[in-house]
């Protein structure tokens, strides 16, 4: 869609960078588009973050263009390769992602696009997230009038979150930048994506991530497994499995790189022997049951403060809890 250049301003002095849009992509709606990537940066002031500087919405002199801070540095991926970089010094990186990427969702923004080309390492070593262009803003004050089509796919297909997949736009939030880092996560430490899609036809690469379980990424590398755990759960097809918050999600990254347990270790599942429900356990001790089929949370139990030590589901129809505290239920659910 565009081509970027590396420029010098006059006042104040600097080098930049300037987007501009190519020729055959400067349709008024492309360009409201390029403008709220202008809006969502402007709003963003955070180190792992490219700053954007000013906008101009183009003219007869000129095509729109972005004037933004100019990152030299190669993708994450290609980053971590030519360093040799351990699994640690690549989590370390992933936790600097989380910090940016909750810094947008603090202000109402979500990316929705995070994938290796739009993470660029620097010099000193700092991940910087650039290419807002799909973001979506859940604050009111953002009025672009850009909407996403229902069922429109918007996005890198092998970072795209389930609901992404299905064109869920009112499913997307947090979240699915949790899958998407949980993804980048996969990539950095495997050397490889999760799913392979090369040379897939598009229906059949939307049906192979949809219904595939996350696999390990230790496939292809001695992975530890509180990491493996920390990847699942960040990838999970239900979004209520996931992290909450990339919040969330650094503190257990945080946790594997200081030894400690994470809360992705408390995470326990279990499926119906019709396969049409998802029993999830979270270390709170909270119980929620959901329609594998469809992600509706059906029945939430908030029982006790002691996690989960296992689940299943009885002859009988109803959930057998066993928390870690030693005692057990067995909770009736919802006909």
């Amino acid at each position: 869609m565009g081509v970027v250049y590396a420029a010098q301003q006059d006042r104040p002095r600097r080098t930049v960078a300037i987007k501009v849009l190519r020729r055959g992509f400067r349709h008024p709606e492309i360009v409201r588009r390029f403008e709220r990537e202008a809006e969502v940066l402007g709003r963003l002031q955070h180190q792992g973050i490219a700053h954007v500087f000013s906008f101009h919405p183009g003219d007869r002199q000129a095509p729109a263009h972005l004037v933004m801070e100019l990152i030299s540095g190669p993708p994450i991926t290609e980053y971590v390769q030519a360093r040799g970089s351990t699994a640690a010094e690549r989590v370390e990186l992933m936790t600097k992602v989380c910090e940016a990427i909750h810094h947008a969702h603090e202000r109402g923004v979500i990316h929705r696009d995070l994938k290796p080309a739009n993470v660029l390492v620097t010099e000193d070593g700092w991940p910087k997230i650039l290419d807002f262009g799909i973001a979506r803003a859940t604050g009111l004050d953002v009025q672009s009038g850009v909407r996403t089509s229902h069922g429109q796919i918007i996005g890198t297909l092998a970072f795209m979150s389930p609901e992404q997949l299905r064109g869920a736009a009112d499913d997307i939030d947090r979240r699915t930048d949790v899958y998407a880092m949980g993804v980048l996560l996969f990539r950095l430490i495997a050397g490889r994506l999760p799913f392979d899609i090369a040379g897939v036809p598009l229906v059949e690469a939307v049906q192979r991530i949809l219904q595939s379980e996350t696999p390990r990424a230790g496939a292809a590398a001695s992975v530890h497994e509180s990491l493996e755990q920390i990847i699942a759960r960040a990838m999970s097809r239900e979004r209520e499995s996931r992290y909450a918050s990339a919040a969330d999600m650094r503190s257990d990254l945080r946790a594997f790189l200081e030894g400690r347990r994470p809360s992705a270790a408390d995470l326990v599942r279990t499926t119906s022997a019709d396969e049409r429900l998802l029993a999830i356990g979270l270390a709170s001790g909270t119980i929620s049951v959901i329609d594998a089929r469809t992600g509706t949370i059906l029945v939430t139990f908030e029982r006790r403060s002691s996690p989960v030590s296992s689940l299943r589901f009885d002859d009988a129809g109803r959930l057998a809890v066993e928390w870690r505290d030693g005692r057990s239920d067995n909770l009736r659910l919802p006909t």
